[in-house]
């Protein structure tokens, strides 16, 4: 008898829009601005929200884009973690243009 097959299969492409897909869009682009990797301990001093997000709010955010298959994040040596773009995640980003301009916070600044 053998084990069902746990593993994940890719999205559909387009993946379907989230209303985190400003925060994923902000996320994704720190970690391309720094070629496609990022350390964790770099991650966490510059961090891509400019430290207006909670710290509960980018772990939900991180877990979103691990579990879209947008970025990756690896161990390293001891105790180091990375965070590195998949394919999917390089690909939604140059797919995906943001509609209006987005904040730090998420928000178009306009329509504060």
């Amino acid at each position: 008898m053998s084990k069902p097959d746990h593993a994940v299969a890719g999205p559909d492409w387009p993946p379907m829009p989230s209303p985190l897909d400003p925060f994923l869009r902000r996320l994704l682009q720190f970690i391309a601005d720094r070629d496609g990797h990022v350390s964790h301990t770099v991650f966490l001093r510059d961090r891509p929200d400019g430290g207006s997000w909670p710290a509960g709010f980018l772990e939900v955010i991180l877990t979103s884009a691990r579990a879209r298959n947008f970025l990756r994040t690896m161990r390293g040596t001891g105790q180091t973690r990375h965070h590195m773009l998949t394919e999917t995640g390089r690909r939604w980003l140059a797919d995906t243009a943001p509609s209006s301009p987005v904040g730090a916070d998420g928000v178009n600044p306009a329509t504060r």
